[in-house]
């Protein structure tokens, strides 16, 4: 495997930066004024716009999904290039966190939502980073390059679910398959039924890539 999937590597360093300064800024502005402050003890209290929470999703989401598109220039496709994936979401978890409890500060009696949208958010990482894998895997079988698509498919799961939500029409529960949905509900402590289907539907996810990714595998070891 090549430098580039290295922590230490300046396409990986880029990544995470673009990561720390993208949740840095987003954390300021989910603070609310002086005046409000005292608020955050009061059980009526509602938090501030969710800024922090959302960008800190989407961009997880962009991350893992660069990490995947890269990963077939590392060198031969194989189980360790998808445990290599998960290492690298997971330490731009790692550098994160610290934004991350630090906004328990705007989340009085919601102790364990940071382990929550720790571990949610590090689940969809990776669970993008498969899909680009696959989506470039079928691009270089086919002399193409599938940047719209992978891009395409971001931007559907991320947004398209949640803005259907929106709707008095359509359940709330659709909300929670779209990362930024299901966030949205851990922070606002929705019932514990829709967290489930969250977690369920990226687990899902990420065992129909892993299932999918089998003969891809396979056919470049016995290249």
């Amino acid at each position: 495997m090549s430098s580039s999937c290295s922590p230490i590597s300046p396409h990986v360093i880029q990544g995470y930066y673009f990561l720390l300064v993208s949740c840095g800024i987003a954390l300021l502005l989910s603070i609310p004024p002086s005046t409000h402050v005292a608020q955050l003890m009061e059980p009526h209290w509602e938090p501030p716009p969710q800024a922090f929470y959302m960008t800190y999703v989407i961009v997880t989401a962009i991350l893992g999904l660069a990490r995947g598109s890269a990963a077939p220039s590392w060198g031969r496709v194989g189980w360790r290039t998808v445990s290599s994936l998960a290492l690298l979401v997971l330490f731009g978890q790692c550098l994160v966190l610290p934004h991350l409890l630090f906004s328990r500060a705007l989340l009085p009696n919601k102790d364990i939502v940071p382990l929550l949208l720790f571990v949610y958010a590090a689940l969809v990482g990776w669970m993008f980073s498969l899909v680009a894998l696959r989506l470039e895997l079928w691009g270089t079988a086919r002399r193409t390059r599938p940047f719209l698509v992978q891009y395409a498919v971001l931007g559907l799961v991320l947004i398209a679910p949640w803005l259907l939500s929106l709707s008095e029409h359509v359940p709330r529960i659709v909300a929670t398959f779209s990362p930024i949905g299901a966030a949205l509900g851990i922070v606002h402590s929705a019932p514990s039924g829709e967290h489930a289907v969250a977690f369920g539907f990226v687990a899902l996810m990420i065992l129909l890539q892993l299932l999918g990714l089998r003969h891809p595998i396979r056919r470049a070891h016995a290249i």
